[in-house]
């Protein structure tokens, strides 16, 4: 599913900066910089499961401040999630906010009093989508190829 979920995001990039085939590996890879980010940092890795097929997965982690920060944002512990991904052929039936909802609820369990979630800015149905679940643009980068 990483694979597809970088395919898919190759497709919307109109930069051409997302490399639009990967080596066989690279879903292996991806998985394992994963596990040992939710290793390292602390963090969960949920899968929505209909009958024997995987057809969505979240991440979360726990995120430390620097003592910049600290003093700068009213945040005492943030988390972020790192990946949510769905089935394109399960999209539309509740399946990702349902996968929203259980990791936002493991980051408070946590003590996490905010979240944050990177979206790759051509995805404007996952932008959506985050709208719709109360989230809003806080930073925004900007990218330019050379």
């Amino acid at each position: 599913m990483f694979e597809d979920f970088e395919a898919y995001l190759a497709g919307l990039d109109p930069l051409g900066l997302k490399a639009r085939s990967r080596p066989a590996a690279y879903g292996r890879a991806y998985l394992e910089k994963t596990l040992a980010e939710i290793e390292e940092a602390g963090g969960a890795f949920l899968l929505a499961v209909a009958g024997s097929e995987i057809v969505g997965f979240v991440v979360g982690v726990l995120l430390e401040l620097t003592d910049v920060q600290a003093m700068e944002i009213s945040v005492r512990k943030p988390g972020r999630v790192t990946e949510l991904y769905v089935d394109p052929r399960r999209r539309s039936q509740g399946i990702g906010g349902h996968l929203l909802h259980h990791i936002e609820d493991w980051l408070k369990d946590q003590g996490c009093d905010s979240v944050r979630i990177e979206v790759f800015a051509p995805n404007e149905r996952a932008r959506q989508f985050y709208y719709r679940h109360g989230y809003h643009d806080w930073v925004v980068d900007t990218t330019k190829a050379l």
